[in-house]
């Protein structure tokens, strides 16, 4: 019996050798050309009508990428809505209650299922928006390889594990990037929204500054997203930074800026005020977080922190000092993130409704 378990071990290992060779077969640049050609034309459409609308949807259309791909890996699972006999979603664990623009997604899904039914992914909508919202806001492009197959596997418990606190320290931030493939220069650069996300090899470091500057951020701190550089874009709650201003300023925010948010967050402030995380360009894609930062007008708790680190403080620098630089690394740092443990070939499935297994 033994014997005849040996053996089969070198058919196995082949076995799983050609699998992986035609999934990765089935993942690349224009995959859609011919199995639905107006596919990302319709998606990006979709995404430049959404933000023209609301330029704020920018920042929530990014974001999702990273609270996808950080969780089960870039498989639409953020997407889907709670179903019986499946327990409770993604969607509905703390840091992700503040997710908005799905209403996008379901539009571009309806946009491509009518030209080309049960072709196009959820997952590969998600990828493909957050490069054009990126965009649509100023940004840099970069190309999406494409063939993600959807995820039906969506727990509430794997997002309150996988996505970082803005209770996390430096050291804890650092550990969670890590623990997904990502640098410390990366976690930076993404923070800054240099993030959502991704040379080579140095480029791809700077990813993770993307994901604060380009994120909506939740209205609970214990949350939000913590990486600093990721806020050249989007809002946040009052919630999320009143620590900073109550009851005593904290001491390294610029004492105009400090007044400036104190006026549009006073004490027991609406709880749906959002205030810009860069007040200069709210809605641009630009390093203006990187030369906030050392002058004392940047939002977030989690932004003090970076100068608390030499590393960071350099990299925070580097990126002020040349905003091609840091856009570069960002695209390349989100090419990375939107590859994170896809489902491709036959594993999982292409779902006719994002919300809907199957």
């Amino acid at each position: 019996m033994e014997g005849k378990w040996w053996s089969i071990v070198p058919t196995l290992v082949v076995l799983l050798a050609l699998q992986g060779g035609r999934a990765k077969a089935q993942f690349f640049v224009g995959f859609y050309d011919t199995k639905c050609p107006r596919a990302e034309s319709l998606i990006s459409l979709t995404v430049q009508q959404a933000v023209a609308r609301d330029p704020t949807l920018a920042a929530s259309i990014l974001r999702m990428l990273f609270h996808d791909c950080w969780v089960q890996g870039c498989d639409a699972s953020v997407l889907l809505d709670t179903a019986p006999g499946f327990g409770q979603a993604e969607k509905d664990a703390p840091p992700n209650q503040s997710l908005r623009g799905f209403e996008v997604f379901d539009a571009a899904k309806a946009a491509v299922e009518s030209v080309c039914p049960g072709v196009v992914s959820c997952a590969d909508i998600i990828a493909l928006a957050a490069r054009d919202a990126t965009v649509a806001v100023g940004g840099p492009t970069w190309q999406v390889p494409t063939g993600r197959r959807d995820g039906t596997i969506s727990q509430l418990l794997d997002a309150g594990i996988n996505i970082p606190s803005a209770a996390f320290s430096y050291q804890l931030l650092r550990q969670n990037f890590n623990l997904h493939g990502f640098s410390e220069d990366e976690m930076v650069t993404l923070s800054g929204e240099d993030d959502r996300f991704m040379s080579q090899a140095s480029l791809v470091r700077s990813f993770m500054h993307l994901s604060e500057s380009i994120v909506d951020i939740p209205r609970n701190l214990v949350w939000e997203m913590n990486f600093a550089g990721a806020h050249t874009i989007g809002r946040a709650h009052c919630s999320a930074f009143s620590s900073r201003l109550y009851p005593t300023v904290d001491p390294t925010l610029d004492p105009a800026y400090a007044a400036q948010l104190q006026a549009a967050c006073p004490p027991n402030a609406n709880p749906n005020i959002r205030v810009p995380l860069d007040l200069s360009t709210p809605d641009a894609f630009d390093n203006n977080y990187y030369t906030n930062l050392p002058i004392g007008r940047s939002l977030m708790p989690s932004d003090a922190a970076l100068l608390n680190d030499g590393f960071s403080t350099r990299v925070s620098e580097q990126n002020s000092q040349n905003s091609q630089f840091w856009t570069v690394k960002f695209a390349n740092a989100m090419f990375r993130m939107s590859q994170l443990n896809m489902k491709l070939g036959l594993q999982g499935e292409i779902r006719q409704n994002c919300r809907f297994r199957g």
